[in-house]
């Protein structure tokens, strides 16, 4: 009882102090003489006998100091904004690294480092932390996460690597880790971004280390960022879609499985698949569809019914990991060697039905202008159009290789709902399903506006199906609607 009566003045005087004026408390956690400056947020109320999520953010080189504030200048405001719009209340620990020291004893520049034997001052400290936040207060202990960017990615990847049965999920930001140690990650969740051209921390470090995780048979999540340098971090902690990954990872839960058994094989050095249907007719050119975004577990369970009625139908399913592209000349150009590969080499057919989820619309899009001939059909579910409504121009840029007003001088030229002549002088057949509530990927400056713009240049075979009270969302509906399935189905053979 003593031990209760405890606890719950512990929680009552966190709760208290969160939602002040700055919603994260000043604290410094003691380890004997050692101490450790850090900060923390409770939610707003702790029911009795509900636990919540915690999650643990390291901070870079930049943020350290002894003021006990630099350590949320990236990222923990982001956190917090999403989880308070989700409704999911949390707790969240930032510690701050005293000057001079890091969360990893380890070279930040060289292509590779050896975990050391002990953590580092700081790191035993973190950890320590962590175990007492999660002893003293009512955390989920199924549902810890870790994140941390630049040194706190380095501080990542080593934590999950002294400690890899203890984390829901991680998401290291440029940093690097020991490749010698990817065989403990296999089970994790891990997500990591990186800037394909950071000079600061060689992009080569996460290369290295979700190879490793792969290799060991694991199945990580990496997002390489086209053009950027060190700042990853930005647009990875505003990117909702990450978030809701995060959040949604539970310790023992069952990793998603990949539906339906594909070839996986290489496209200029990009993961690309190929589903086959169960029987192909001879001497045939096989009918086929090219689905966007291909990322780490997309596509997956959700598109598994509609993919089903595909392969019935003796149609293929195909797509090729581009990374975070936006639609980009770069990722154009693996498309080009994508498609040679399959209507070439593994006699698929010279049309293709494009089907775009969300911003595999860019992807695709931006393609099929520019091969016109090559496109059976269109099918989207609330796919992006517009460049300007998502991701917008300052995160699209670096993907193109231009700054923000290089990209806006040109957008007429790389911007799907201004390039559609092709489309409509060829009569290409687009069916669209968009919901009138999504914020993420608007109704009318993405789907709303392309259907507009197509009629206007003489495309009189576009459908756009609006679906009332739906936003950008996994509903089924999206993946189980007959309409578009049979469109697909008969624009095949087109």
């Amino acid at each position: 009882m003593k031990k209760l009566l405890c606890l719950t003045v512990l929680v009552v005087g966190f709760a208290s102090l969160a939602y002040g004026d700055d919603p994260f408390a000043a604290r410094t956690y003691e380890s004997g003489k050692d101490t450790l400056l850090y900060r923390i947020h409770s939610p707003e109320k702790v029911e009795a006998g509900k636990k919540y999520p915690l999650v643990v953010l390291f901070h870079g080189a930049g943020e350290r100091g002894s003021d006990n504030k630099k350590q949320l200048v990236h990222g923990a405001a982001d956190i917090l904004k999403f989880a308070q719009a989700a409704k999911q209340p949390i707790f969240f620990i930032a510690p701050q690294c005293p000057r001079g020291q890091q969360w990893v004893n380890a070279p930040w520049s060289k292509l590779s480092h050896t975990m050391p034997k002990e953590a580092s001052k700081p790191m035993t400290l973190a950890i320590g932390l962590i175990k007492k936040t999660v002893a003293d207060l009512p955390v989920d202990d199924k549902r810890i996460y870790v994140t941390g960017l630049s040194m706190g990615g380095f501080g990542t990847w080593d934590i999950i690597q002294r400690m890899p049965d203890y984390f829901a999920a991680a998401m290291p930001i440029c940093g690097g880790g020991d490749p010698a140690q990817a065989a403990k990650l296999k089970k994790m969740p891990v997500w990591c971004f990186h800037g394909g051209n950071d000079r600061v921390v060689k992009t080569q470090l996460s290369r290295k280390m979700i190879g490793a995780i792969k290799k060991a048979g694991g199945a990580p999540k990496y997002t390489e960022y086209p053009g950027v340098g060190h700042n990853s971090w930005s647009r990875t902690f505003k990117d909702k879609q990450v978030l809701t990954w995060m959040f949604a990872q539970k310790k023992g839960a069952q990793p998603r499985k990949t539906p339906i058994k594909k070839e996986v094989f290489q496209i200029e050095g990009r993961p690309a698949f190929l589903i086959l249907p169960p029987t192909v007719k001879t001497g045939s050119p096989v009918p086929w569809i090219w689905y966007a975004p291909t990322l780490p577990g997309l596509p997956g369970g959700a598109e598994k019914w509609m993919f089903d009625q595909f392969l019935a139908k003796g149609i293929a399913i195909a797509g090729v990991n581009v990374g975070e592209s936006y639609g980009s000349p770069r990722g154009r150009a693996v498309y080009s060697a994508l498609y040679k590969q399959l209507v070439k080499k593994r006699g698929l057919a010279k049309k293709a039905c494009l089907l775009a989820r969300s911003r595999g619309g860019l992807m695709l899009y931006n393609w099929a202008v520019k091969n016109p001939e090559r496109v059976a059909c269109i099918a989207g579910i609330y796919p992006v159009c517009n460049l300007s409504s998502y991701p917008g121009l300052g995160r699209a840029c670096g993907a193109y290789g231009m700054t923000k007003d290089q990209l806006a001088a040109k957008l007429t030229e790389h911007n799907p709902i201004d390039r559609l002549a092709p489309l409509a002088k060829a009569q290409t057949p687009i069916y669209h399903m968009q919901g009138d509530s999504d914020r993420v990927v608007p109704l009318e400056k993405n789907s709303g506006e392309l259907a507009k713009r197509y009629k206007e240049l003489g495309g009189n075979k576009m459908t756009l199906e609006i679906v009332k009270g739906q936003g950008h969302n996994m509903w089924s509906g999206w993946f189980k609607n007959q309409k578009l399935v049979d469109f697909v189905i008969a624009n095949a053979g087109r």
